[in-house]
C-alpha cells in the first residue's frame, strides 16, 4: 500500500521523481562494516523473476509523466519497475534533437 500512496504522489506531482534520499557518501559507507538496510536485496532465483518482456529492455515514454495533461499511472509503475528489478531503462520522447543524439554517439565512437 505505501507503493501505491507514493505512486500517487508521483502521478500529482511529476516533478517529484527526481528526488531522492539523503546517503553518506560511498567512503563513509567503505569505512563501515554495516549495509545500511536499503541496500540489502534478498537473493532471487532469475528463472522466477518477472520481467518485461523476457530479456528486453523496459523503454520508458518520458512525455507521459512529465505532461500533466498525458500522466499515465501504468508508465509510471513501469519506471518503477524498471528501476527496480531492471537498474536502467530506454527513454523516448525525452524531446532531445536526433542530431544531438547522433552527434554524441559518433562523439562516444571516437573518444
Amino acid at each position: 500500500m505505501k507503493d501505491l500512496i507514493n505512486c500517487t504522489h508521483l502521478l500529482s506531482n511529476p516533478l517529484a521523481l527526481g528526488r531522492s534520499l539523503p546517503v553518506p557518501n560511498v567512503q563513509e559507507l567503505a569505512r563501515s562494516d554495516q549495509i545500511p538496510e536499503r541496500y540489502l536485496k534478498p537473493e532471487v532465483d532469475a528463472a522466477s523473476m518477472a520481467s518485461i518482456d523476457d530479456d528486453e529492455l523496459p523503454v520508458i515514454d518520458l512525455m507521459k509523466l512529465l505532461d500533466p495533461e498525458l500522466i499515465d499511472r501504468e508508465e509510471l509503475l513501469r519506471l518503477g519497475s524498471a528501476c527496480k528489478d531492471w537498474g536502467f531503462f530506454q527513454i523516448i520522447n525525452h524531446g532531445i534533437p536526433e542530431e544531438v543524439i547522433e552527434k554524441t554517439k559518433d562523439d562516444i565512437k571516437k573518444f
